[in-house]
């Protein structure tokens, strides 16, 4: 036998082994990340509070501190408020990244009042994310810039995922 046939033969059975092997579901299937329902329970809020602009900053894990995590979900939430409350503003994310303004472990005023200068944004959109054996519960609050006060605070469960994990 060759070695080209040898190869030949090789890539035949590799791939008749891909398509013949049954793959476990619960490993295969990416449950997808999808936080439109979310965005729903937030947006009658966001129009009766009559809020023009949100600045969304990353989310923080139950430490106190940023991740990867965060800036995902955070990414995640800002695309489906533009697509339920279309006539909202959404503060480019990475701006806030250029501008250092991407994740607060709390928000006072001041800083509130920081993010709304430098960003013309009169809501600012934090979050909390706590991890446990049956997924993610998402938590995230909208402040006023202005006062400080808190139009909404909303939570949010996801089940665990590859995306997540």
């Amino acid at each position: 036998m060759t070695l080209i046939s040898f190869r030949r033969s090789t890539q035949i059975f590799l791939l008749l082994l891909c398509f013949c092997v049954p793959l476990n579901p619960t490993r295969a299937a990416a449950i997808p990340i999808d936080l439109d329902s979310f965005a729903e329970k937030i947006a009658p809020e966001i129009d009766k509070a009559g809020v023009k602009s949100i600045a969304i900053l990353d989310f923080v894990v139950a430490d106190e501190r940023p991740s990867e995590l965060g800036w995902y979900l955070a990414n995640k939430l800002s695309d489906s408020i533009v697509l339920k409350s279309p006539a909202t503003l959404i503060v480019d994310r990475m701006r806030l990244e250029q501008l250092g303004l991407v994740s607060f472990p709390t928000l006072s005023p001041e800083t509130l009042k920081r993010i709304g200068t430098t960003t013309s944004a009169d809501t600012v959109v934090s979050g909390r994310v706590e991890i446990g054996p049956e997924g993610y519960l998402l938590t995230i609050t909208l402040e006023k810039v202005s006062d400080g006060s808190t139009i909404a605070s909303v939570t949010h469960h996801l089940p665990h995922s590859r995306v997540l994990d």
